[in-house]
């Protein structure tokens, strides 16, 4: 027996529209509340394993506290979440670019290096990869080393759903030291899985707009911050 699939109706066109509109506003809302929420987290579990630490002391029972944060580095990261809020954000307050030099263009007297701008980034790099994604469509940029040997850049236009691969589970292994999200050219299905593997692993994660050069800039500063907490 033939399986035949009815064509989408009027309806299905409509309600198709309608997610394909609100997918950029719902990855809005991700960027914006996914590291507070896992800040939150942090916190919590932190104030938890104090509470488990004090009770097991009380009682003689046998108690590893578990890895993550310590409580006052939780809140920290905690509060400067919540002060870097755009409603809480001075007015003035603006985000300096980070020069972007051509990967192999020699360097000129008085040009910072990577390790002078993004130290953290810089020595996670020897070790770990940075990843970018996105429909590029072939706008890759040329990065400073070393981050020119440790990025890759995942194109999302091609592949479909499957066009992040095992990103996620690598994200979860430790081999990833940040995520570069270019979010106003990436669709929903593709960054979901991304950001909740990138959360669940504490790994951080920039937002780069359409990929260009301010927006790459400001995505790093952001991963080199939160490497930082």
């Amino acid at each position: 027996m033939t399986d035949v699939t009815a064509p989408p109706t009027p309806l299905d066109q409509v309600l198709a529209e309608v997610k394909h509109g609100l997918s950029s506003g719902v990855l809005g809302v991700e960027r914006q509340l996914g590291p507070l929420e896992g800040a939150v987290l942090d916190y919590r579990r932190a104030l938890e394993a104090d509470v488990a630490y004090e009770y097991a002391s009380a009682h003689s029972l046998r108690f590893q506290r578990p890895g993550g944060p310590t409580r006052d580095a939780a809140a920290r990261r905690l509060r400067d979440l919540v002060l870097a809020l755009p409603e809480l954000r001075p007015p003035d307050a603006e985000v300096p670019d980070l020069p972007l030099p051509e990967a192999h263009a020699p360097p000129t007297q008085g040009t910072a290096s990577l390790s002078d701008v993004l130290p953290r980034i810089a020595a996670a790099a020897h070790k770990q990869s940075l990843v970018v994604i996105g429909a590029l469509a072939g706008r890759k940029r040329a990065l400073p080393e070393p981050l020119a040997l440790c990025t890759e850049w995942i194109d999302t236009s091609q592949g479909g759903a499957h066009a992040v691969g095992n990103l996620p589970a690598r994200i979860r292994q430790g081999r990833v030291l940040g995520v570069l999200i270019c979010d106003q050219a990436v669709s929903h299905k593709h960054s979901e899985p991304v950001l909740a593997a990138a959360r669940a692993a504490n790994v951080p994660v920039g937002f780069a707009g359409k990929g260009g050069n301010a927006g790459i800039a400001k995505a790093l500063r952001a991963i080199e911050q939160q490497l930082g907490d």
